[in-house]
């Protein structure tokens, strides 16, 4: 749920200049398929020298439908902008061309001067009787044209405030004093950002944190609003970036840039040299879908010491990074909060110059009347590097990377429909969720979770599909310490609802969980991470799992060798449904030691109606120990109850 956190009440006049009837049109664009490239899902830990490697990330999967990891096929992520004519209302204001427009506080110089009361939300058209008051005209819509300059002020609230019944269109620039105030808060029905336009409260003193920037968010009038242009709060030097909210009753579009960056400090100084913290992007459709198509920036900045975290660790906020929640309030109007997205994301943590590298952040997002959920997207939340020597690489998480959510609460009597098909969740892309590399320690891989949590009246819930992705990269990290996978490295789960089957797993990806290399000298290697696909249920032909890909779970190497998973004791690697189909090659190895050899890990697969539907395997099983001096002692391996 939104933390919508303003410090104090609101009212702030805006100002713009010149009177208009001008009638623009602005065509929808239809929004090009991104580049063809080879996705790859990465969150391995980061590499050490002197220290331990990173732990291993892991992927995590839950459905009322199917969950399927195809090695090939895309996802088609256009969208088409609506087309729409602006209504600027009876009284428009115009920022011209080639001018900069301050607006005035209870002032009206001149006749024609944009100026606010203050203590007062609204914006008005001075007439000329030195000040500015009810007796002059209230501005209903407004355009700043291409190449001019509209600055707000605060008008006694902390922030500069801009109210219109009517549209916004920004050719040009709109921006605040930022070292006066503590950002801009914006109403209008639409606030539209052409290309070449921009909203700024970007830091303008070196080691000065950005202004926020609100839109919409306040009185529930704003409809939609579309930026092709840029909206930017960047810090400077060792200054963070700020705080984006984005809310409409419809839609929220982004095909240009939204960047909230932390600065890059350069000079260790009073102030410090760490790198700027990173900042945040929340963007909340009451009833609506999101769609994006640009670049979203949130890293942390470079630092002369550490690395700047991502906001996620750096918690200024609501710790998120990007926070996106669709259908927020419901979905009446006939959508179910469709969520599509293409473009860039990062969410990165800084390189620390001669100190630790920052940590990554936290990308969130929510559709919560089962809407689709279409991504085809480069993403990374990586931890950053530490350059220098004695210092570690940052996590890519604070516990958490990415996170996609589809729900609906069945027994919510709060005015949602009933989507008669949920909408799917498929993803394609790029993702990189690694831990920074350093002298230290590695930092530990991120986490990329999909949850289908709901389900309609007929007990459908959303399919999940990762498409396009040959090989899933979560091994621990190379050190003089090898760095262990994650206890929970990769798992698939469907579920049933009441007497409906739970959906069926694929998965087709080569999946690695690796212990790192030991490079020290009597050091372990990492051991390797715990893999589970389960199917659970009532029993029926839908019940099944389907597994061709490689699985490798193996410890890692080093003068004694790592572990698989749970070395033994349990299962390291764990396939269960109605009826289980492998033709993947699983392993399950110890890590080679020139010493001790590391213990191999369990194996099973299991299928439940194995009296009519046994489990069919044509893949390699291989659970061994470690050779060594002393060498490991191997797992086992059981297929329906009978070691092999």
């Amino acid at each position: 749920m939104k933390l919508n956190w303003k410090l104090f009440g609101m009212f702030i006049i805006l100002a713009l200049t010149a009177c208009s009837n001008r009638n623009e049109t602005l065509a929808g664009r239809p929004e090009a398929s991104p580049p063809s490239v080879a996705p790859t899902l990465l969150a391995s830990g980061g590499s050490s020298t002197s220290g331990t490697g990173g732990g291993g990330g892991s992927v995590y999967a839950v459905s009322y439908g199917a969950v399927k990891v195809l090695k090939s096929g895309t996802v088609d992520a256009v969208f088409t902008v609506p087309t729409y004519t602006p209504d600027f209302g009876t009284n428009h204001a115009v920022v011209s061309a080639g001018t900069t427009t301050t607006v005035l506080l209870d002032a009206d110089d001149s006749s024609g001067n944009l100026c606010a009361i203050s203590w007062n939300t609204d914006l008005y058209i001075g007439n000329g009787d030195k000040i500015c008051d009810g007796g002059d005209t209230l501005v209903t819509g407004l355009t700043v044209e291409a190449g001019a300059t509209l600055v707000l002020v605060d008008q006694g609230s902390g922030y500069a405030t801009l109210r219109l019944a009517n549209d916004l269109v920004i050719f040009g620039t709109l921006t605040t004093e930022v070292d006066l105030n503590w950002g801009i808060d914006i109403e209008a029905n639409v606030i539209d950002v052409e290309s070449g336009g921009k909203i700024v409260t970007s830091a303008t003193t070196t080691d000065m944190s950005a202004g926020e920037i609100w839109l919409g968010s306040y009185m529930g009038t704003t409809q939609q609003i579309i930026n092709h242009g840029t909206i930017e709060a960047k810090g400077l030097g060792n200054g963070g970036g700020g705080w984006i909210v984005l809310e409409s009753a419809d839609l929220v579009v982004n095909t240009g840039t939204i960047d909230a960056s932390g600065g890059d400090s350069t000079v260790f100084g009073s102030s410090g040299g760490r790198g700027g913290s990173g900042g945040e992007l929340d963007v909340y459709v009451d009833y609506g879908d999101f769609y994006s198509s640009g670049i979203i920036r949130m890293n942390g900045g470079k630092g002369a010491t550490d690395g700047g975290d991502s906001e996620a660790d750096f918690q200024i906020y609501n710790w998120y990074s990007v926070y996106v929640e669709t259908a927020y309030v419901d979905n009446i109007r006939g959508r179910n909060g469709d969520i599509i997205i293409s473009g860039t994301y990062e969410a990165n943590g800084g390189d620390g110059t001669n100190g630790s590298g920052g940590y990554g952040g936290y990308i969130y997002l929510q559709t919560n009347a089962l809407g689709a959920v279409t991504i085809n997207a480069t993403m990374s939340v990586k931890g950053g590097e530490a350059l220098a020597a004695g210092f570690s690489g940052g996590n890519a998480w604070y516990g958490y990377g990415i996170d996609i959510y589809s729900y609906l609460d069945p027994y919510f009597s709060g005015g949602f429909a009933d989507p008669t098909t949920p909408g799917k969740i498929r993803i394609a892309g790029t993702y990189d969720l690694r831990g920074g590399n350093g002298d230290g320690m590695g930092g530990f891989g991120g986490i990329f979770n999909i949850y289908s949590n709901g389900y309609n009246a007929s007990n459908i819930g959303s399919d999940v599909e990762l498409v396009g992705f040959p090989a899933i990269d979560l091994n621990g990290g190379e050190g003089a310490s090898g760095g262990s996978a994650a206890a929970g490295a990769f798992r698939l789960y469907t579920s049933a609802v009441g007497a409906t089957l739970a959906g069926p797993i694929t998965n087709e990806a080569r999946i690695e969980a690796r212990g790192g290399k030991a490079t020290g000298t009597g050091t372990p290697g990492g051991a390797g991470g715990y893999v589970e696909l389960l199917a659970s249920g009532p029993s029926g032909s839908t019940t099944v799992i389907n597994n061709s890909g490689d699985i490798d779970i193996s410890g890692g190497t080093g003068d004694t060798g790592g572990a698989a998973y749970g070395a033994g004791a349990g299962d390291a690697l764990h396939l269960q449904a109605v009826h289980v189909t492998n033709s993947g090659a699983l392993t399950a190895k110890g890590g080679n030691g020139t010493i001790f050899g590391g213990n191999g890990g369990n194996i099973t697969l299991n299928s439940t109606d194995s009296a009519t539907l046994p489990t069919t395997n044509t893949g390699t099983l291989n659970a061994t120990g470690g050779t060594g001096t002393a060498a490991g002692t191997p797992g086992t391996r059981t297929i329906d109850g009978t070691v092999l």
